[in-house]
C-alpha cells in the first residue's frame, strides 16, 4: 500500500465570506449557539479584513468581511453572496501538502508561510480548489462550467476572467433560472442542455467565432 501523499487529520476550521460578519457572528451565537473565541480588524491591526472565530464542540468557523470594495473578499461576496471560501485542513506538513497537490496539477493560491506571535507559529499554504477546472486553461480565459447540486435543488455557472470582463452576472439569469426550475421539476438533463444552449447565444454575442477556435477544454458532465 503507498504512502498517502496528503494525509488531512481534521478540518480545522471553514471560513466565510460575509457581507456583514459583525451581524453573522451575532446570528450563529444567538441563533445557533456558537461562541465567540478572537477576533481581528482595525483593532488589531488588520487593515484588510475584520474577521469573527465561533466555536461549538469541534466546530470552528471564521466569519469574514472586507474592509474595502475593491477587496477580493468584497468581490466573492458581491458575485456569490455569504458563503464558504475557505476550507482549512490540518495535515502534519503545509510545505509538503502543498508540493505534492500542485505536482500532481492543483493551484498554488499561497505559497508555504509562517504566522507567528508569542503563543506560537502558524505555518499555512494553500491551493484553489473549487474554479480550477476552467481557471487559465483557455488562451483568453473564456471558459465556463455549470455546478449542480440536485438534492439542494442549487446551481451556480463559473465563468472566467476573460468572461467576466465583458459579460455581467445578470446576463446568466435566465440560463440559471431555467436550470433551477428543470431541476426542481426532476428533469435535470434537459436543465442543463437548455443552460448550456441559453449560455451559448449570451457567449456568441460577446465572443463572436473566430477562423482559429478551438475546443481548448473537454465538454462533459462530471459527477461528484
Amino acid at each position: 500500500m503507498t504512502d498517502d501523499f496528503l494525509p488531512i487529520t481534521a478540518i480545522d476550521h471553514l471560513e466565510l465570506y460575509c457581507g456583514n460578519a459583525r451581524q453573522a457572528a451575532h446570528f450563529y451565537d444567538h441563533g445557533f449557539g456558537f461562541a465567540p473565541v478572537a477576533y481581528s480588524g482595525l483593532e488589531t491591526g488588520n487593515r484588510r479584513a475584520a474577521s469573527y472565530v465561533l466555536t461549538q464542540g469541534a466546530i470552528r468557523l471564521v466569519l469574514t468581511t472586507a474592509l474595502g470594495p475593491d477587496d477580493a473578499i468584497a468581490r466573492h461576496v458581491h458575485l456569490h453572496g455569504d458563503g464558504v471560501a475557505v476550507i482549512a485542513l490540518a495535515v502534519p506538513d503545509a510545505a509538503a501538502a502543498y508540493r505534492e497537490t500542485t505536482a500532481r496539477g492543483a493551484t498554488g493560491v499561497v505559497p508555504p508561510s509562517e504566522a507567528g506571535d508569542g503563543d506560537g507559529a502558524l505555518r499555512f499554504a494553500a491551493i484553489r480548489a473549487f474554479r480550477i477546472g476552467i481557471e487559465s486553461r483557455t488562451r483568453a480565459a473564456t471558459g465556463i462550467l455549470l455546478y449542480c447540486s440536485i438534492a439542494e435543488h442549487r446551481a451556480e455557472l463559473v465563468a472566467d476572467s476573460g468572461i467576466n470582463a465583458k459579460v455581467a452576472d445578470a446576463a446568466w439569469g435566465e440560463a440559471m433560472a431555467t436550470l433551477i426550475a428543470e431541476i426542481r421539476a426532476g428533469r435535470p438533463g434537459n436543465g442543463i442542455v437548455q443552460a448550456v444552449e441559453i449560455a451559448g447565444r449570451v457567449l456568441a454575442t460577446h465572443f463572436p467565432r473566430s477562423h482559429d477556435d478551438t475546443n481548448e477544454i473537454p465538454d462533459r458532465l462530471i459527477e461528484l
